[in-house]
């Protein structure tokens, strides 16, 4: 379904070039992964502390490690990190459909928010959703126009992720205690210009669980938390983390200066062909850019794209 799009075009962007096919994956020779769980992956990464970033490469059949309802595609990949396509450290659009991390614990593919459609009749009657359009958005127009329940695969899990093959796109709170904000977030992945990903905290202040500001990227420099992965030094690094609302995980390679400089690097945010107007619930309306991935920078969505809600069962 990521491969194709629904309702319009799809904008040429910069494609990963680090992936490689592999031999080296164990666990069964299927074109499926087990509904519950047959990872494999083998992490041969090495961290900088100086700039915060992981070299090396992941080994992995893209199976996730918990249960799913259904069956995700096995493919074994090796992938170069940084990828040599997004390896400057200077700002850059990160791939729309296509991967833009991997899962530290498994390996598996973490994508953009973004989807690329459904049609009407493929997720439900009376309902489709264009491409370009994020995830969360794009379950909210499906919920207010559905005529019956919608089909899973719109929907992504306690994770975050769908299938197939399964992928990230939010949330990834089973790699981390999403509970726990006494302290900043476990690296949760590793981005394809070699910055870390970590969840949703930044610690606590005065009692409360503290959210990082983050850039239209969603990253920011500061001081990280060692993990099992890699040995942080003292030295403040850009980093990204997850986040409740769009882009969830990655909407750029950072850092980003400003809103502007986020938007002047995606074409849809600036082409009227790609203006969409996205109905929702109880007669509400987004006047939605599609193909941006800018939602917002430093906590202010000046400049921004609108997005819904997340629903309660879409988080």
């Amino acid at each position: 379904e990521d491969e194709g799009s629904v309702g319009g075009w799809t904008p040429i962007y910069k494609q990963p070039s680090g992936e490689e096919d592999s031999t080296a994956c164990t666990g069964g020779t299927s074109a499926t992964c087990s509904n519950t769980g047959s990872t494999y992956v083998d992490r041969s990464l090495t961290y900088h502390s100086a700039t915060g970033k992981m070299s090396g490469t992941i080994t992995t059949n893209q199976c996730p490690d918990h249960d799913t309802d259904h069956r995700p595609d096995r493919e074994c990949i090796t992938q170069t990190l940084p990828d040599p396509a997004f390896s400057t450290g200077a700002l850059d659009a990160a791939p729309l459909l296509k991967r833009v991390g991997m899962a530290l614990r498994t390996g598996g593919d973490i994508f953009g928010p973004l989807v690329a459609g459904f049609e009407d009749g493929e997720i439900c009657d009376g309902g489709e959703c264009e491409s370009g359009v994020d995830i969360a958005s794009c379950a909210a127009h499906l919920e207010a126009t559905c005529q019956g329940e919608l089909s899973p695969k719109v929907l992504v899990d306690a994770c975050g992720g769908r299938e197939s093959p399964y992928r990230f796109h939010k949330g990834m709170e089973c790699l981390y205690d999403a509970s726990d904000w006494s302290s900043h977030s476990a690296a949760v992945g590793v981005a394809l210009d070699g910055y870390l990903i970590y969840g949703k905290w930044e610690g606590s202040q005065g009692g409360s669980a503290e959210s990082p500001v983050l850039d239209a990227c969603n990253g920011h420099t500061g001081v990280v938390p060692s993990s099992i992965y890699h040995e942080a030094g003292p030295e403040a690094v850009y980093h990204y983390h997850t986040s409740a609302t769009p882009p969830f995980i990655i909407g750029c390679f950072g850092p980003a200066p400003s809103m502007a400089a986020c938007r002047d690097i995606y074409p849809g945010c600036h082409n009227d062909e790609f203006k969409a107007d996205i109905e929702l619930s109880e007669g509400g309306h987004l006047e939605y850019m599609k193909w941006c991935t800018c939602f917002q920078h430093l906590g202010s969505t000046e400049g921004a794209n609108p997005y819904a809600q997340p629903s309660s069962n879409t988080t």
